[in-house]
């Protein structure tokens, strides 16, 4: 926030005050210019309440606007009880001057469940919100926040029901809530519907990597291949056409294998990155994917080829080192120098694994495949795959 608009805030409160014309449009570019959010601010406002107070009495509704801006400027600044005990104040005069269900009532209310919602108070906080979708069933940030109460006390039925209304009256919805609808579906052991809401997050723009992140999971670990294509090919049609897009959709598909330990879609994945590889010639990541996915479909020599080309660009990692090695395995007798270099950086870096479960999984999976041969010094050979051309990438 910039000091010329809190200078611009402050001088219109102070002209304001002075002349004690305090016009409204005036007073809310005051209260827009962002001077609410400051401690100097409520001075002003209480200033501002105590003119109406005078000048209309306790229930005018200028009065009960300059309440409601102190109680805003009150809760912005962390003076909860304060704030409370103000929008309290104001919402039973709304209710009063309005009637139940005027939309300034509605707000004011609202406001209220916020700071309940802030001050612990879930049970009141959702009683007001339910209370407000009640009144009017359209409003889909009720549904919103409504959500967000009942989630932490482990009522997830109704969070889900009300995501899911506040979704349907607002598809294009800016929030979390696509988000952490499907978190919760995913968690009920509802994959098509969770992907639903991913697909949701994804599309509107709001925590789509998470998003991302979790519909691969699903993809993975929980659907048949061919409804995972399908889902892939939705997700295309949402998502950047650029090589990061496709090197973030492959590599999922290659390093988290699904409930019987195998990578069905690593061959979506070869084609994926070698998009990528051409929309971003030379990129250590991509070939590391590539490589990886090109394992995973028993492609050795090109894995390896693959593998060293990103070790040349700037992605000389364990990952790559023990991949080459177990590519090697299935060719060669150049395996054993590959797992011992990677080896030795494990003994150098005793508690780096420990702090990167994907890298412990690759160790663990050298080690079931190349350890019996390692231990004997003389690393089993197996014949080239007749598939494996060997062909340039």
């Amino acid at each position: 926030m910039s000091d010329f608009r809190l200078h611009r805030g402050a001088a219109f409160a102070s002209t304001f005050l002075s002349s004690r014309q305090l016009p409204s449009a005036a007073a809310r570019q005051m209260h827009g210019s962002g001077t609410f959010v400051m401690v100097d601010a409520i001075p002003l406002w209480e200033q501002v309440r105590d003119y109406y107070l005078a000048a209309s009495g306790p229930e005018h509704p200028n009065t009960v606007w300059a309440m409601n801006n102190l109680a805003a400027s009150y809760f912005d600044v962390g003076c909860r009880d304060e704030a409370l005990t103000m929008k309290e104040k104001v919402l039973t005069l709304r209710r009063k001057l309005l009637g139940p269900e005027h939309p300034d009532m509605l707000g004011a209310m609202s406001n209220l469940a916020n700071t309940y919602y802030q001050g612990a108070r879930q049970d009141e906080a959702s009683a007001f919100r339910e209370k407000i979708v009640e009144i009017d069933p359209c409003r889909w940030d009720i549904g919103n926040d409504l959500g967000f109460v009942h989630e932490p006390l482990g009522k997830h039925d109704q969070a889900i029901a009300a995501w899911r209304k506040a979704i349907e009256l607002n598809p294009r919805i800016r929030t979390g809530v696509p988000y952490y609808l499907g978190v919760l579906l995913q968690q009920a052991g509802k994959p098509d519907e969770a992907l639903a809401a991913y697909r949701t997050a994804i599309r509107n723009g709001v925590m789509p990597g998470q998003a991302l992140e979790k519909t691969l999971e699903i993809l993975g670990q929980t659907l048949d291949q061919e409804s995972a294509m399908a889902e892939l090919q939705k997700l295309k049609k949402l998502l950047p056409n650029n090589a990061a897009t496709y090197n973030s959709l492959a590599w999922p598909l290659v390093s988290v294998p699904n409930q019987e330990g195998n990578f069905p879609l690593a061959g979506e994945a070869v084609q994926w990155t070698r998009q990528a590889c051409e929309l971003a010639a030379g990129d250590g990541a991509i070939l590391h994917t590539l490589g990886t996915a090109l394992y995973r479909v028993e492609q050795w020599q090109q894995a390896i080829d693959a593998l060293q080309g990103s070790t040349k660009n700037g992605f000389d990692v364990p990952h790559n080192w023990l991949f080459i090695a177990m590519s090697h395995w299935h060719l060669d007798a150049k395996a054993k120098e590959w797992y011992d270099k990677s080896l030795a950086w494990q003994t150098a870096n005793e508690e780096a694994p420990k702090a990167d479960a994907e890298r412990q999984r690759f160790f663990a999976e050298a080690a079931q495949l190349m350890a019996p041969a390692t231990s004997e010094n003389e690393p089993e050979t197996a014949q080239p795959q007749p598939k494996d051309t060997g062909a340039d990438l």
